[in-house]
């Protein structure tokens, strides 16, 4: 039987619900949180530990469990920690494509009670040394291509760099992290309370410098309760839509998979810390960054052959700005598509001879889905 928006929300924060509210001094202030809201992050990240050979993270042919992602948390935030000093209130800035390791940079930095900066991954190099430099970030995890962009401000500002994904050679100042990762050591203790500093991100500057938004455990935390609280209203709403949706509203806080769209899912992602299900988190094309847009491109072209044919193949192949296409886009319906990885929906344009060289957004049609 459907609620009301009142009656489901009042349902869920009651005493002794999912959702209950309680109040608490906040900054000096009397605020109403939820009860179930974790301590910390790294309090969130210990749920993984409970399902360790359930599947956390799909990308392309990886098979990330919940017990790998958190052996390779406790293996960073123990090197940086021990060979990086790392310490409370430390910022260690992130600058990478959405690789798994974002992910578990993320966790390990916060775990330690450091303050994880998001980098940009579009800037360029003046970007990223200012925002090495006023974030005061002591160690940089990153990718090639970003360490790259970052060289010469890594030497000037004296930071250390952990490099993903790399082969070859790197900077004296640079270190390839799976070899310098000591899998098997555990995580250090720490102290972390709610109001610590747990994140840095960087606004788009427009009418200057970028600013850095900091944001405590609580504040993260809090949010993605209230998000969850808010899909699992809808549920109560409306119980009878979506369920035969793959990724259906969340029953439960920090309960319930996330497909990962666009550049937001480094967000989203966070609510599936405490998943104990085991349900894939869908990294493929449209979990990338738009430098990735030549590659969707070539693997729409291949898939789509037989659809559409060689004249509008050809057409396709000619665009430069192919993007994936991600959820909120105006112009964009929400991806629905599940399954492996490079499994994207197209619009119907696509199959109407209607390609433009625009950059428009497109998602795979009915006929290319596996």
């Amino acid at each position: 039987m459907s609620m009301s928006y009142d009656e489901a929300m009042a349902s869920l924060t009651a005493p002794g619900a999912p959702f209950a509210i309680q109040e608490a001094e906040v900054g000096g202030q009397t605020l109403n949180v939820f009860e179930a809201t974790p301590a910390s992050l790294r309090e969130l990240y210990a749920r993984m530990r409970e399902s360790p050979d359930e599947i956390f993270l799909v990308y392309e042919d990886e098979r990330w469990s919940f017990g790998r992602v958190m052996e390779h948390v406790d293996a960073l935030g123990a090197l940086l920690v021990d060979e990086y000093a790392v310490g409370s209130g430390d910022r260690v800035a992130i600058a990478m494509r959405n690789y798994p390791e974002w992910i578990i940079a993320f966790a390990a930095i916060t775990s330690v009670g450091a303050i994880a900066v998001s980098m940009n991954a579009w800037w360029k190099s003046e970007e990223l040394a200012y925002g090495l430099e006023d974030s005061g970030a002591i160690v940089l995890i990153s990718d090639l291509e970003r360490l790259e962009v970052a060289g010469a401000s890594l030497v000037e500002l004296g930071i250390r760099a952990l490099v993903v994904r790399a082969d070859g050679d790197l900077p004296t100042s640079a270190r390839h992290l799976d070899d310098s990762l000591p899998l098997g050591a555990a995580l250090p203790e720490v102290e972390i309370d709610p109001e610590d500093d747990a994140t840095i991100l960087y606004t788009s500057g427009t009418t200057g410098h970028p600013k850095g938004a900091v944001s405590s455990h609580r504040a993260v935390l809090s949010a993605l309760m209230a998000f969850a609280c808010r899909a699992t209203c809808g549920r109560l709403m409306k119980p009878d839509e979506g369920l035969d949706h793959p990724y259906p509203p969340l029953l439960h806080p920090f309960r319930a998979p996330l497909p990962c769209h666009g550049l937001h899912c480094r967000d989203a992602l966070l609510f599936c810390f405490g998943h104990p299900a085991g349900d894939d988190v869908q990294m493929g094309s449209r979990a990338r960054p738009r430098i990735d847009r030549a590659r969707t491109r070539d693997e729409f072209c291949r898939r789509a052959d037989d659809v559409l044919g060689p004249a509008r193949i050809a057409r396709l192949r000619k665009i430069r700005h192919f993007e994936p296409a991600f959820g909120g886009r105006r112009r964009c319906p929400r991806p629905t598509g599940t399954g492996e990885t490079h499994r994207l929906e197209f619009q119907e344009w696509a199959t109407r001879d209607r390609v433009r060289d625009d950059g428009n957004q497109c998602l795979w049609p009915p006929e290319l889905r596996r």
